[in-house]
């Protein structure tokens, strides 16, 4: 495995076959997220962006008992709920929107408790994949938080209206097969089986038709439930399949079922 520095300790950064890991180094705080992680996590997704050896990313935690516990207290100001998390003015909005416009898969890799901004973190990502004994929560009632716009929407279009009602409204924690069932996580594994499964299937993304993909993640990014996709987004869906439509990529394919052989993807 290639492990890079990275100037914040906090944020541990490697790359191998493909598949990027960001993972949270804060274990003795739950991995609780501050102002320079979340701005490193951005950092990091923007210099994937620029290179084609990055092809999915995985979100995870240190330690195994916490994927992230959320904000890091110490750095909630008296007015920060009244910020606008609907920009970038806020480092967890920054980093949610730069895992959601990232071109390529991410995966959030869950190993514990996921709460409050650390849960909303894990749903900016495409899919969760969690252990057994993880565990889920949104506290703001028991701590007197109005959670801004952006997360409530982000939990809404997760579990639904009613389901992010009542998770916002009870702040009760549930289970990973509740999160399962609520179709929040895509799959439960055991605790020992979890980086296996999460990294075969990140090294199976990464050796898809890139260009094919990212056309998928923009369309599915910008579905509402219609048929085709809002006018705000239709400029971006078409010029995502034209250019996978129009890629070398593309006709190798071709090439190797007309030859039977297996393509090499180059993202091009």
């Amino acid at each position: 495995m290639s492990t890079e520095s990275n100037k914040v300790t906090e944020l541990i950064v490697s790359i191998e076959d493909g598949v990027a890991s960001l993972e949270i180094n804060r274990p003795e705080k739950m991995n609780s997220l501050t102002p320079a992680v979340l701005g490193a996590m951005t950092d990091e997704l923007a210099r994937f962006s620029s290179s084609d050896s990055v092809r999915c990313v995985v979100i995870s935690g240190c330690g195994g008992k916490s994927f992230s516990s959320g904000y890091d207290f110490s750095f909630i100001g008296t007015r920060d709920m009244l910020r606008d998390y609907d920009s970038t003015a806020h480092p967890l909005a920054a980093a949610c929107c730069a895992i959601e416009n990232f071109a390529r898969p991410v995966i959030a890799m869950v190993c514990g408790h996921a709460i409050g901004g650390g849960f909303e973190l894990a749903l900016a990502c495409d899919f969760i994949v969690c252990s057994d004994n993880s565990e889920f929560s949104m506290p703001p009632a028991k701590l007197g938080i109005a959670y801004p716009f952006s997360g409530l929407s982000r939990v809404a279009r997760a579990a639904g209206v009613r389901g992010a009602k009542r998770m916002f409204f009870t702040a009760e924690m549930f289970s990973a097969y509740k999160a399962l069932e609520m179709n929040i996580v895509c799959e439960v594994v055991p605790v020992d089986s979890l980086r296996e499964t999460v990294f075969r299937m990140a090294r199976r993304i990464a050796a898809g038709a890139p260009l094919s993909i990212e056309a998928a993640k923009t369309g599915l990014n910008a579905w509402d439930g219609g048929s085709s996709p809002p006018d705000e987004h239709a400029d971006g869906v078409r010029s995502a399949l034209e250019k996978a439509q129009n890629s070398l990529d593309f006709k190798e394919a071709m090439d190797s079922v007309r030859s039977k052989t297996k393509p090499v993807f180059r993202g091009k």
